[in-house]
């Protein structure tokens, strides 16, 4: 098989798999009862690959009694430069893209939102918004700078990349499977309780100013 007919064999099968989204459902009631609504947050996860690079946004909620709920609220992503960035490049990349979309939330979305979180699986991403002494190249600076106009440094978190709902939006997933995915139902750890929230979460804890 010659590597247009390749191409095109990749084409028709992804093509073929469209057919599932016309049975797509996204849930958009976020809060059935907001009296019994103690914490609202806002979750963002971002990820980059050589491919594309991308972020979402869930809407995470905490009742008087501990139980929680996410919901998916918007994820984008886009097609990486052809200029061939570096990893640590489209990883800041993606940040912006995070800071930028949570941003257009807040501006939309009628509610108080508490707090604002972020996620990253990018040591190098820790490093960069954590850092205030060091001075970086322009490219790096005017993003981090961009990044910072809106978000402060610790509201950056580290998290594995099998956790990162954002990952699979960087990568070939099925349409078939898109109902069910971490992208649509955001990561599972998060609607645990609080208090199982923190035993998780515990050993996840990077320090961003160690070497990479």
């Amino acid at each position: 098989m010659s590597h247009s007919e390749e191409l095109e064999s990749m084409w028709n099968s992804w093509k073929d798999t469209l057919g599932s989204l016309k049975d797509l459902r996204i849930q958009r009631t976020y809060v059935t009862d907001l009296s019994r609504t103690v914490t609202k947050e806002l979750q963002v996860f971002s990820d980059a690959s050589e491919k594309a690079i991308a972020a979402v946004i869930y809407f995470h909620t905490t009742d008087s009694e501990g139980r929680c709920k996410l919901r998916f609220v918007l994820g984008k992503a886009k097609v990486a430069p052809i200029s061939r960035h570096t990893i640590p490049r489209l990883e800041l990349c993606t940040s912006v893209l995070a800071v930028e979309i949570a941003q257009f939330v807040l501006e939309h979305l009628d509610t108080h939102i508490d707090s604002v979180k972020y996620y990253t699986d990018s040591n190098v991403i820790l490093s960069y918004v954590c850092n205030e002494s060091r001075r970086f190249y322009t490219y790096v600076a005017n993003r981090v700078q961009r990044i910072r106009k809106f978000r402060t440094q610790n509201q950056w978190n580290c998290v594995p990349t099998d956790r990162n709902p954002a990952d699979l939006a960087t990568r070939c997933l099925p349409a078939a499977e898109l109902q069910d995915s971490a992208w649509l139902q955001g990561p599972k750890h998060l609607v645990m309780k609080k208090e199982q929230q923190c035993d998780e979460n515990e050993h996840l804890l990077i320090d961003p100013d160690e070497d990479k």
